[in-house]
């Protein structure tokens, strides 16, 4: 692979980087709004909504996590 394909690679890494930031924030505030619930709450369909919203955010995260140790692998 030659250099410019490489910086190419890096700044999408740097770009993913900065997702994967954005979407842990968004989960770790639906992880935490969920948590201050009440129990009952936390049963209720809206609080089966942000849990599941908080873990899909986890899954994004993670996938994106892969997308970025495949760029480096590609660049290696």
């Amino acid at each position: 692979m030659n250099a410019d394909r490489r910086k190419r690679i890096a700044e999408l890494r740097g770009q993913l980087e900065s997702i994967v930031s954005q979407i842990e924030t968004l989960g770790e505030e639906e992880r935490g709004a969920y948590d201050g619930l009440p129990e009952g709450l936390q049963s209720a369909p809206n609080g089966e909504k942000m849990e599941a919203a908080a873990t899909a955010l986890e899954t994004a995260a993670e996938q994106v996590q892969e997308a970025i140790d495949s760029l480096n692998e590609a660049a290696e």
